[in-house]
């Protein structure tokens, strides 16, 4: 078999001039069709989009105390008894005695002894309840025997009465007042350890008696964590400390010193951390967005991502409803919103941050009705001086709440004051509340795992001996304490109801002692009479000293101030630049809540709360930081990469992307490097949320050349919102006229041509059709002469 032979092809033949001449008009419709996405034009605007690429989108909780153990056991009070113990009565207390030691203890009782002589002197409680050792002052009142044997690690609980009159306690109305106790834990071997504590002897004839105040502190622990730990925020707003909080401020004996950002939780979003900046966005959405771009429909919008919903949780909403409602017809004291450090703000030069929180905090108290008598800055003892008190008069405090021992000559004199006076700094004098620190603290002590019988019982004998003291004036102390995580709430409620029942206490509230103070009706002389109070009086500089707790459990002067825990200074400054930032973006939003919670981190991050844990407010800073930083990039200008403009008037068409969970309402403003074009005026746009919308502004050409147009966003006032874009623009207007003339020109060559084509066509035609006819006339004649020679 042979191989095939290659194919062989006859050589095409070279074009003649007839086939170029043919061949010429479909030359020219194809160069025209390939020219006319360039020339062809709408008769509005005249512009080619060469490309369309997006533009670069840019405290932890002490332990509970162990019951003091000594001689290998240990007693709890469970029940003080009654409040008062008058005559005819009876003295009932509730012990349980512990076995802590390793063996086991014989013949177990216990013995109860009580001194006659009443104190007169604060300091004696104190010291009664720092003793040592087991008391066996005396022949004990009565005896109760436990069980026969108690080993070790088991408890026995016994109950000791004796009638009142068998005391041997004066029924002279005025001996009236605190007496001291003692419960003695006892074997067979002798004495093993007492408990001390009190009890108030008040004959039906006695009637002193002095006003108090109690001012419950409303506010979180840490008010940042309703963002940065919302589930342990709403976990203690449905069962732990700000629902006990809650409980108690329902209570009519009490005033409020209420933290107004308690009354404005966050809205959360419920896309996890978007949620927080409100925008969501990131690398893949932006990808996600140059995916969708081609699906944009006529009117630029686009499918998006849904944008998030906001809610409060629920316990933290009841919370502040409950307050709302609760504080009608009550006596509340503002604190700075999130108990911001107002002196560090105004000692960092952050006035802006300082307006927003004040103007926060005025808008909660108008939504919720509250005309609170003033915002009280709050100083701790250890850190009192004339210096702070004045800084904060500076920053704009309304009133001062400031330990009466800073503000006593001696913190613990022979006559209690009332807890309120002036203080006077530079032009300002503002009133001074000054809670009484004992008592603070003891309120502050009912805590769970405490001995909370114990510190009721002090409770009751500081206040007796407080209003037994010598003096004709009238008196109202004030109890403010710090109830932190531990607190246990029914100790506290069941405390303020011994006090109410307290036959020497009479209600009274901070207005009375504000009211004093502004109205002049203190007085500083323990034997005056009338309605002026026995006050602290008016203050200045050198009556403020430091004070804390001394040796002996009573409070005393410190000789040198603390340092003052502030918020750094670059974390202040840090967050007001974010909250200018972010207000900036939020006055284009139609809804608030996407940027409920950033704003909220901003705020409470000035917190004194973070005074101590600077790394955390830093974090917290940048946080907020990079929040802000994600709503700037939300909003931003796609123009395409390019344009041609071949005509003297065009509109140019960029794209406005909003990936914010709100609407938002922008201006869009072009301007241009070179005056060879002008520009129209900045066009608005609303834009959905996680929306784009397309809009086109006008622009004019001058002259021939290249420009390059830079699109910005920004707000209604003018603030620019996004990083500016830019784009080339090539200038050619003297382009529309000669494509134009081609145009006409080109087609009317198309007409001749075609013209002269199918005239030549149709004599070829004819001329062939003639001589055929011939050639057919000249065939038939021949036939006929051959048929005729035949």
């Amino acid at each position: 078999m042979s191989e095939p032979s290659p194919s062989v092809h006859p050589r095409a033949p070279l074009p003649g001039p007839r086939t170029l001449a043919s061949a010429a008009p479909r030359l020219l419709l194809v160069a025209l069709l390939a020219l006319a996405p360039a020339l062809l034009m709408p008769t509005g605007p005249a512009i080619a989009q060469v490309t369309a690429s997006q533009a670069p989108s840019t405290p932890s909780a002490p332990r509970p105390a162990e019951p003091e153990a000594s001689g290998g056991v240990s007693l709890d009070l469970l029940d003080g008894g009654a409040v008062t113990l008058k005559p005819g009565g009876k003295l009932t207390l509730k012990v349980r005695l512990t076995n802590r030691g390793t063996t086991t203890i014989e013949d177990p009782a216990l013995e109860l002894r009580v001194r006659t002589d009443r104190v007169t002197d604060r300091r004696t409680l104190a010291q009664w309840q720092q003793q040592d050792g087991p008391d066996t002052y005396g022949v004990p009142a009565t005896t109760e025997k436990g069980p026969s044997t108690l080993d070790a690690g088991d408890s026995a609980e016994l109950t000791l009465s004796v009638d009142a009159d068998d005391l041997g306690l004066s029924t002279a109305s005025y001996l009236w007042g605190a007496r001291r106790l003692s419960v003695t834990a006892t074997d067979a071997d002798g004495p093993l350890a007492s408990l001390r504590s009190f009890t108030v002897w008040r004959p039906d004839d006695a009637d002193a008696t002095i006003a108090g105040s109690v001012l419950l502190p409303l506010s979180a622990s840490d008010p940042g964590a309703a963002v940065t730990d919302p589930d342990a925020y709403e976990a203690s707003a449905e069962n732990g400390r700000l629902k006990d909080l809650e409980g108690l401020a329902a209570r009519d004996d009490v005033d409020w010193m209420l933290d107004p950002a308690l009354l404005d939780p966050p809205a959360l979003s419920d896309a996890g951390s978007g949620g927080s900046s409100g925008s969501g966005s990131s690398e893949s959405d932006s990808s996600a967005d140059a995916d969708d771009e081609d699906d944009t429909g006529d009117d630029g919008d686009s499918a998006q991502t849904p944008p998030a919903r906001f809610t409060t949780p629920d316990a933290t909403k009841h919370l502040a409803d409950t307050l709302t409602s609760g504080a009608k017809d009550r006596d509340v004291i503002g604190l700075p919103y999130a108990q911001s450090d107002t002196i560090g703000l105004e000692q960092a030069g952050t006035t802006d941050l300082s307006d927003a929180l004040a103007a926060r905090s005025e808008k909660v108290w108008e939504d919720a009705h509250i005309d609170p008598l003033g915002e009280a800055v709050s100083i701790p003892g250890e850190e009192a001086s004339g210096e702070t008190l004045s800084q904060a008069v500076t920053s704009g405090a309304d009133l001062l709440v400031v330990p009466s021992s800073s503000l006593r000559a001696d913190p613990v004199g022979t006559v209690t004051p009332s807890s309120v006076g002036t203080f006077t700094a530079g032009d300002r004098t503002v009133p001074v509340l000054a809670p009484d620190p004992t008592l603070s603290e003891e309120v502050s002590q009912l805590r769970t795992g405490e001995d909370v019988q114990q510190v009721r019982q002090r409770i009751l004998a500081e206040t007796a001996v407080i209003a037994s003291e010598q003096s004709s004036a009238q008196r109202q102390v004030l109890i403010a304490p710090q109830l932190g995580e531990d607190m246990d709430e029914g100790a506290v409620a069941s405390t303020l109801d011994a006090l109410d029942d307290a036959p020497w206490m009479t209600q009274g509230h901070v207005s009375d002692l504000l009211d004093a103070a502004e109205g002049g009706d203190m007085v500083t002389d323990t034997g005056a009479t009338g309605d002026g109070l026995y006050a602290l009086g008016e203050l200045d500089a050198d009556d403020v000293h430091p004070s804390g707790p001394g040796e002996d459990g009573t409070w005393a002067h410190l000789p040198r101030a603390r340092s003052r825990d502030e918020v750094d200074t670059g974390t202040l400054q840090s967050l007001q630049r974010s909250l200018r930032s972010m207000s900036t973006v939020a006055a284009v939003a139609e809804d608030d809540a996407p940027f409920s919670a950033t704003r909220s981190l901003i705020l409470t991050t000035t917190s004194t709360t973070l005074a101590k844990d600077h790394d955390e407010a830093s974090r917290r800073a940048r946080t907020a930081q990079k929040d802000v930083a994600a709503m700037r990039e939300a909003i931003h200008v796609v123009p395409a990469s390019g344009y041609n403009l071949v005509s003297d008037s065009a509109g140019v068409p960029i794209t406005v992307t909003n990936d914010l969970d709100s609407p938002i309402t922008v201006k869009v403003d072009v301007s241009t490097d070179r005056p060879i074009v002008r520009v129209g005026d900045p066009t608005t746009v609303e834009v959905p949320a996680r929306q784009k919308k397309e809009v086109t502004v006008p622009i004019d050409a001058i002259a021939n050349g290249t420009v390059t147009l830079t699109s910005t966003v920004r707000s209604e006032d003018g603030e620019e919102l996004a990083a500016p874009v830019s784009v080339p623009l090539s200038v050619n207007p003297a382009w529309e006229n000669w494509t134009t003339m081609v145009l006409v020109g080109a087609m009317g060559v198309l007409v001749v041509v075609g013209v002269l084509r199918a005239r030549r066509t149709g004599s070829r035609r004819r001329a062939a059709a003639a001589e055929l006819t011939d050639h057919g006339e000249g065939e038939a004649a021949g036939d006929a002469a051959d048929e005729e020679g035949r």
